[in-house]
């Protein structure tokens, strides 16, 4: 196929491309009763939606095959991140400091109510020697941190990396030289 041929059949799918859309979105307006100014900047939108929407799947693709996972959240405004697997995840540590992420204790998460939503009061049993320094009953979200616990040197705390920075837990403990905190984790980004 000569250039000049193969430039006419790109203008003829680029053109029948925007007419197959033109329609669809006329017949949408008639049945809606919109109005050709409406129909005129849906004919003019639609096009970049539909670029933006496929870089977004392309881009979804694309993270999944280096190795990371596609998280979807809903918190002002929905959308979806590409959440890449940290180098040292599940490694051991005493902060955040040896961590691409976070540095999670192993400790099993508060349960909420499930009628009225709040977090149980419980404590896991290994922060019976630690001493509570804040307690939070921050429900407007303001406020991450929901329960701070200092630890003796005595206390031994199970901790690793954390292996995505978004685990897809509302809750989770971290761990910072001593000092374990209950976390709310927002998906709102």
């Amino acid at each position: 196929m000569s250039s000049s041929f193969k430039k006419i059949l790109i203008i003829l799918v680029a053109v029948s491309l925007l007419v197959v859309i033109g329609l669809a979105l006329a017949v949408k307006e008639i049945k809606n009763e919109g109005s050709v100014k409406n129909m005129g900047e849906a004919i003019i939108k639609a096009p970049i939606i539909l670029v933006i929407e496929g870089i977004k799947k392309i881009s979804n693709v694309f993270c999944v095959v280096t190795g990371g996972k596609v998280v979807s959240n809903c918190g002002i405004s929905c959308g979806s991140i590409c959440d890449r697997a940290n180098k040292n995840a599940g490694k051991a540590c005493a902060s955040s400091k040896e961590c691409d992420g976070k540095c999670i204790a192993n400790l099993p998460v508060p349960a909420r109510d499930k009628i009225t939503g709040e977090i149980s009061d419980l404590e896991p049993t290994v922060l019976i020697n630690c001493r509570k320094i804040t307690l939070t009953k921050d429900e407007l979200g303001i406020n991450p941190v929901l329960r701070s616990y200092v630890c003796p040197s005595t206390v031994q705390i199970q901790s690793t990396c954390q292996k995505y920075d978004y685990s897809g837990n509302e809750l989770y403990w971290s761990y910072e030289n001593g000092t374990v905190n209950l976390n709310r984790e927002y998906m709102g980004m």
